[in-house]
């Protein structure tokens, strides 16, 4: 979970940069104590395995709101949530979805030059369905693709899912992701 607030905290610090900083930096600082703790129970562990490894809660799907989407505000991006409340993911799957999530919307931020991004997350049957999309300035060409990308293409290849990168219809990005759902 420290991975978890480190990203956190880069996300404040790029909301800080636009809009806002004085509440970034208080929120880099909570986030970064959260993750020093962490860090400090992990060395504990590790010195003693029967020393208690107490860290926080995975983030879950209904994270996204407060945790993904907030921080894009502070920038500007109006970003609208909408969470199928029929989703159901084992913990692996979950982390693996809000990662991918969380990675598309660094992207918005770092790359889309966009004013809005929507996030759904939705029961498709056999799968679940993500889509982050916005209205920036359309997908990267084949030979610009980085490691953000290569990292969402190799999380939906680890549970065997799918996904795709293309332009959104009246501009923009969108990032379709099937992962696949024990019943």
């Amino acid at each position: 979970m420290v991975g978890h607030h480190v990203t956190a905290m880069v996300v404040q610090a790029e909301a800080g940069l636009i809009q806002d900083p004085e509440g970034a930096l208080r929120k880099i600082g909570d986030l970064g104590r959260s993750a020093l703790g962490e860090l400090d129970a992990m060395v504990v562990h590790l010195r003693d395995p029967q020393a208690p490894l107490v860290v926080s809660a995975p983030p879950r799907l209904s994270d996204v709101e407060e945790l993904l989407a907030a921080p894009l505000r502070q920038q500007g991006v109006a970003v609208y949530v909408s969470l199928d409340s029929d989703v159901e993911l084992d913990e692996r799957a979950t982390m693996t979805a809000y990662r991918i999530i969380q990675e598309a919307l660094t992207n918005v931020v770092r790359h889309a030059h966009a004013s809005a991004a929507w996030v759904e997350i939705a029961d498709a049957g056999n799968n679940v369905r993500l889509r982050v999309s916005d209205d920036g300035v359309g997908p990267p060409d084949d030979s610009a693709r980085g490691s953000g990308l290569l990292g969402i293409e190799e999380r939906v290849t680890a549970l065997d899912g799918l996904w795709s990168l293309n332009e959104r219809p009246g501009g923009g990005t969108v990032v379709d992701v099937y992962l696949p759902v024990g019943r």
